[in-house]
């Protein structure tokens, strides 16, 4: 019995929530992170800098958060008509070492690109170190951006731009749906929104510095969770 058999036999004896689930089980509630559209969100945010040649530190292959972030990245960039590179798509496993080793990757493309959207917090870390190790200065010469806020992102230097997940809203909205069954019994499907967080990480693209900067920090709404009703 594999392990979506078993959760679907007993979720009908124990209120279950899959948060974030791969794919959905008959009968089990479910609570997704907005991956696709925090993703999309913050790359247009690049875009509307001036921004054209982007490049994104990914996931591990296999990961649903990190196929769905690229998603978004991909769908931001054809919005804009600009078509997604394979050569500006680097591989990460979601550690800072990972980050340090694609952000030297990035110093050596030419041409270069002027902003990177980095597919979580830790590996924006380590980009941020290898780029400040070979010089490179953020956010003049490459933008940098991420995705979860972490604590630390507000105190790097310089701040980091990023997209915010409500992990305490996330928690307690899957206690909600643990504590108070559907009457019906139909499986219920749900995003939980995020939030653009811009701060210093990002500036316009060069060589043009026409306009304002970001200021330190500014939040905005990029998506509204959504409550799904029965299978299809």
């Amino acid at each position: 019995m594999d392990a979506s058999e078993a959760l679907r036999q007993g979720a009908g004896a124990i209120p279950t929530v899959l948060l974030n689930p791969e794919v959905q089980v008959g009968g089990c509630d479910s609570l997704s992170i907005d991956n696709v559209g925090g993703a999309r969100a913050i790359v247009a945010h690049l875009i509307a800098l001036g921004h054209r040649r982007i490049a994104t530190v990914t996931g591990p292959a296999g990961n649903i958060d990190a196929h769905q972030r690229l998603e978004g990245h991909r769908m931001a960039l054809r919005d804009a008509r600009l078509e997604p590179s394979a050569s500006l798509e680097l591989r990460g496993d979601f550690t800072e070492r990972s980050g340090y080793e694609a952000g030297m990757q990035l110093v050596s493309r030419r041409p270069r690109p002027t902003a990177v959207f980095v597919a979580n917090d830790p590996m924006a870390v380590g980009v941020l170190g290898a780029l400040q190790d070979a010089g490179v200065e953020v956010p003049r010469a490459m933008a940098v951006a991420g995705f979860d806020d972490i604590p630390m992102a507000r105190y790097l230097t310089p701040p980091l731009t990023t997209i915010h997940v409500d992990m305490l809203a996330l928690g307690q909205r899957a206690v909600h749906l643990l504590t108070t069954p559907c009457p019906d019994r139909t499986p219920r499907r749900e995003t939980v929104p995020t939030t653009l967080v811009v701060r210093a990480s990002c500036g316009s693209a060069p060589p043009s510095q026409a306009g304002s900067r970001p200021r330190w920090e500014r939040r905005h709404a990029v998506s509204m969770p959504r409550r799904g009703g029965a299978e299809t």
